[in-house]
């Protein structure tokens, strides 16, 4: 299983939740550290750094799953950046920073590894939602974009 946007929190309790169902889970996230720690707490647990926005860093962090623990049957994407501004103080920067991470990683990671899970055959892709993805909020104007586009792309 492959967790793209593993993080503290909701990216921790899933990779817990998977490991207890016997997968071996690889995290992806910007940073390497917080994944490091995770490593010696969850058996099977393997993190990586890398920019899922990054076409040919994806392409690269995909073999070397393949290699190490074979062709994912699972991915949870689940990586975002939240910018929390009013609209009119959102830079043209910020409102791209969250799309390329929230919408363009998951199509750059789906494209990656849809054609080892057709190959065998098998193969889910999941990603996360929010009410952002339905309705705007004040102040999240690159966020429910993001997640909208997400949506929309699933």
């Amino acid at each position: 299983m492959i967790l793209a946007g593993a993080a503290p929190g909701f990216g921790e309790a899933l990779v817990r939740r998977f490991a207890d169902a016997g997968y071996r889970t690889v995290g992806l996230s910007r940073r390497p550290d917080w994944g490091r720690s995770l490593e010696e707490k969850v058996a099977g647990y393997r993190h990586m750094a890398c920019d899922l926005a990054d076409q040919e860093a994806v392409q690269a962090v995909v073999r070397d799953i393949d290699a190490a623990v074979g062709t994912p049957s699972v991915m949870v994407y689940n990586a975002m950046t939240l910018t929390v501004a009013p609209f009119e103080d959102l830079s043209p920067s910020q409102f791209e920073q969250s799309w390329r991470s929230i919408c363009l990683g998951a199509m750059v990671l789906s494209q990656a590894l849809l054609p080892g899970m057709a190959a065998r055959g098998s193969g889910t892709l999941i990603f996360s939602g929010a009410t952002a993805s339905l309705r705007g909020g004040a102040r999240f104007a690159a966020f429910a974009s993001a997640k909208f586009a997400l949506r929309g792309l699933a």
